[in-house]
Formats: C-alpha cells, structure tokens, sequence
C-alpha cells in the first residue's frame, strides 16, 4: 500500500515556472524591488557590455570586469528578488548590444 502512494507522488506534474521576458521597451516588474534591481543594474551592464565590444582586450576588458563585479557584488547583498532584477538587466544589456552592433558603420584606419 505504501508503494501506490509512493507511485502516485512520482506521477504528479511539477509546476512549470513562468519564464520572464525583459526588455528595455517593454519591461516587466513582478515586484517593486526585481523593478529597482533592473533599473539600477540597467546602465551599468549596458556600459560594461560597450567596453567589451571596443576594448582591445576583447570580452577580458579590465573596466568590463570591474563593473560587472561591482554590480554583482552590490546585489549579492540585497534581496533575492533584487538580485534577479539584476541578472535580467544583464541578459537585456548583452541582446541590446548585440542588436545594435550589426547597424554601426565600423571604424577604419586611413594611413
């Protein structure tokens, strides 16, 4: 009898989590502080993401580093929801730089 009620706990679907889309346009806040999170994480993942892309270093740029690891300490220390807000600013800097790298006339060097 034991293994029926087992058998059953097994087959029961695990709820799916609901999968955030976030984007500069349309965001979306489930809370005030995942809000504050993305906000504040926002300019500085987007600035990091600029010096990876024009640093010599290529994505090992000192500045990149410093401010991402700035930005990941700061939200280490607050809550978990803030933590998150921060992390999707991130993925949004990164496809945002990616979508506008294609358009940008590249620079060249005339001798």
């Amino acid at each position: 009898m034991g293994s029926t009620l087992e058998a059953q706990k097994k087959k029961a679907p695990k709820p799916k989590k609901k999968k955030v889309t976030v984007s500069p346009g349309k965001p979306y806040y489930s809370s005030s502080t995942l809000r504050a999170g993305f906000e504040t994480a926002l300019p500085s993942a987007n600035l990091s993401e600029t010096y990876k892309k024009s640093s010599s270093f290529g994505k090992y740029s000192p500045l990149a580093a410093l401010l991402t690891a700035s930005r990941k300490t700061g939200a280490s220390y607050a809550p978990e929801e803030y933590a998150k807000g921060s992390r999707l600013a991130e993925k949004v800097a990164k496809e945002e730089i990616k979508r506008n790298d294609g358009g940008i006339a590249r620079k060249t060097r005339v001798f």
